[in-house]
């Protein structure tokens, strides 16, 4: 373990706060297999890419974090899917805002990313309105759970049981990154 600033002594005053308590004059760095990489990278991913929040106006590949794999419109049908990132476009999405609320756009479709009414979810629709609206939220361990409005309350997005197939749930959700193309 490496420290910066050995320099001070803790015993002196100023090295300390207002009552008495020593304050630490030194940043402590691992040895770690990580101590060589950019903080930016996310430990955890599945990839070597920055963290990215989604944010309107900017276009993302959305992926699945413990598996690499995209949300991508695959033969009309919105999909989990392997992503080949040299120009599969099915698995772009255009970030929009509407009334404070984050909504997704397919540019090859021009249509969003939204649910029905039994729990799945679809991009067939050519607006932005309450079906079509999310939000994202931080995950502890890096990713964003996306959120979808459901009359007054807030469903996940999850992967179904068939591991391709996307579904609300009310449990814990599928954690998501997003790729900044």
């Amino acid at each position: 373990m490496a420290f910066e600033d050995e320099k001070y002594d803790v015993t002196s005053p100023s090295a300390s706060t207002m009552d008495g308590a020593a304050t630490p004059t030194h940043t402590a760095f691992s040895d770690d297999e990580y101590a060589g990489m950019d903080p930016r990278f996310s430990k955890a991913s599945t990839s070597a890419t920055p963290e990215t929040v989604p944010w309107p106006g900017n276009k993302f590949v959305i992926r699945e974090r413990a598996s690499g794999r995209a949300i991508a419109l695959v033969d009309g049908e919105l999909r989990l899917s392997s992503w080949d990132c040299a120009g599969d476009r099915g698995a772009h999405w255009i970030c929009e805002e509407k009334d404070g609320w984050l909504g997704f756009r397919n540019p090859v479709s021009n249509t969003y990313m939204g649910k029905d009414n039994q729990g799945n979810f679809y991009a067939k629709a050519n607006w932005h309105k309450a079906w079509e609206c999310f939000c994202a939220m931080r995950h502890p361990e890096g990713g964003y759970i996306l959120l979808m409005r459901n009359w007054g309350e807030l469903l996940k997005m999850a992967v179904g049981k068939d591991g391709c197939k996307l579904v609300t749930t009310r449990d814990e959700g599928t954690v998501w990154e997003f790729l900044k193309l």
